[in-house]
């Protein structure tokens, strides 16, 4: 775990630590506790020439393990002062919150997820009610969040507005697109069936 990187979006040490602090609250097992709060105290500072997806994918697991295990009062300073920081960090061009803001596709939706973490963690819930309502908007709200960038828009059932995530009963040319997220789909190509797919 001494590796831990943010700036890694494959490294699985984020899950680690927080498989460690569920064991660790579950079972009350101190020692696997306090390598839960090193470990958020390495983290700090991984970020540097990090995307903002990378962090994003991150990040989130590290706070809700803190949230869990508890930090000391020094500790939890810091990583309070850290992550006020991160939100707005500039991450190769973007933050987590322009991001989440102007993203609706997976990039968009890891970093509303550490978005929400990381605003849970702080009690702020002025970022909380903001970051609402944005993923009130990718749900389809209209009234919600609408200063999203698209793509293609293939996978959009239609053509008066854009979805985040296509609405049940969705359809393209008579088939069903339902619950399809139409601007990480669009990667795949245009519209066709079967559909493509990635990966």
């Amino acid at each position: 775990m001494h590796n831990a990187s943010l700036a890694n979006q494959n490294d699985p040490s984020n899950v680690a630590t927080l498989a460690r602090a569920l064991v660790a609250v579950r079972t009350k097992n101190q020692v696997l506790a306090d390598e839960v709060r090193q470990i958020c105290g390495q983290i700090q500072g991984t970020e540097s020439g990090a995307t903002a997806l990378a962090v994003s994918r991150e990040v989130t697991a590290y706070v809700i393990a803190a949230n869990l295990v508890g930090l000391s009062e020094a500790q939890d300073a810091n990583f309070r002062s850290w992550l006020k920081t991160l939100l707005h960090r500039n991450l190769a061009g973007r933050s987590i919150v322009s991001t989440h803001n102007d993203r609706p596709n997976n990039w968009g939706t890891h970093a509303g997820a550490a978005r929400i973490a990381i605003a849970a963690y702080l009690g702020d819930s002025n970022e909380l009610q903001d970051a609402a309502e944005v993923f009130r908007g990718w749900l389809g709200e209209q009234d919600a969040w609408t200063h999203f960038e698209f793509g293609e828009r293939w996978w959009q059932p239609l053509k008066t507005r854009n979805y985040g995530i296509n609405p049940a009963g969705a359809t393209i040319e008579g088939f069903p697109v339902g619950g399809v997220l139409p601007d990480d789909q669009r990667r795949g190509g245009p519209f066709r069936l079967p559909p493509p797919k990635e990966n």
